[in-house]
């Protein structure tokens, strides 16, 4: 069955506002190598007053990337970092974190987003999405995907590390004829099967999907596999360490917008989304 997560994502989508209580500010340099570690520092000060390390235990680093449609939508497509544990809540917290070379095309407008939580990322304790200033992407090798280039985003990032992107994003573009002009829930499966085989990622089978949201009846000889959450974050461009300073982040590091999770993850989400979405707030 699909965990509780997702359900609180989704409802998260259309409430997330009510969410974005704590101050914090995610900063990441101007440009940003791939394959090249860089480091993304979250101001944690302001957290304190609203429970401080008794409310606020761990937080996650996406990758955003500014697709290229006319709107310039700007969406979260993978984790960078998953679980970070932050410890006490004095000072600042920087993450090191890498960026495939196949996750954005050279020169792409990339930014690293965070979620600061207690155990669940889209629980009821969590901070709302905080996302840095908009960086240059040196060095990518992708190639912008149609649905990309219409502002639509694959699925909840945190399904999908951002080693594993490059495969989950072949896997829209081989199955794009399904999904350009969607009539109905069906014509995900081919896509959403794709991405389970992706490694790493860490989607559920669609039947077990289809059982959860649409009352459909799981079938026990579903091909469709996944691999669990610790290869995820084995397979992610995980932090490899975290640093503590007692002030607030470098002048010279690009600083953030803080915008509602809404902002972010509703943009640019195939209209399934929207659909697994109604489906979920009844049970959010």
């Amino acid at each position: 069955m699909i965990s509780s997560t997702l359900v609180n994502a989704l409802g998260l989508l259309l409430i997330g506002a009510q969410h974005v209580r704590a101050a914090s500010t995610v900063n990441i340099a101007s440009s940003v190598k791939a394959d090249t570690e860089f480091t993304v520092t979250v101001n944690t000060e302001g957290l304190d007053k609203w429970g401080g390390s008794e409310r606020w235990s761990k937080f996650n680093v996406y990758l955003t990337l500014r697709l290229p449609d006319t709107a310039k939508t700007e969406a979260q497509v993978c984790i960078l970092a998953n679980s970070t544990n932050l410890g006490s809540l004095s000072g600042t917290k920087s993450a090191k974190v890498k960026i495939p070379a196949d996750a954005a095309p050279d020169g792409a407008r990339v930014m690293a987003s965070v979620i600061i939580y207690e155990s669940d990322p889209y629980g009821n304790l969590t901070s709302g999405t905080r996302t840095s200033d908009r960086a240059t992407f040196q060095g990518g090798n992708a190639k912008w995907a149609e649905f990309e280039n219409q502002g639509r985003a694959l699925w909840i990032p945190d399904y999908i590390p951002c080693t594993s992107y490059a495969c989950a994003r072949e896997c829209g573009v081989k199955h794009w004829d399904d999904i350009k002009e969607v009539k109905d829930i069906s014509a995900y499966e081919n896509t959403y099967g794709c991405m389970t085989s992706c490694s790493g990622t860490t989607l559920e089978p669609w039947s077990d999907f289809v059982a959860t949201y649409y009352g459909g009846t799981v079938n026990d000889t579903d091909s469709a596999s996944t691999t669990s959450a610790a290869s995820a974050s084995a397979t992610a461009s995980t932090t490899t360490s975290v640093s503590q300073t007692g002030t607030s982040a470098s002048a010279s590091s690009s600083t953030s917008t803080d915008t509602g999770a809404a902002d972010k993850l509703l943009a640019g989400n195939f209209s399934l989304v929207v659909a697994v979405m109604l489906a979920g707030l009844a049970m959010f």
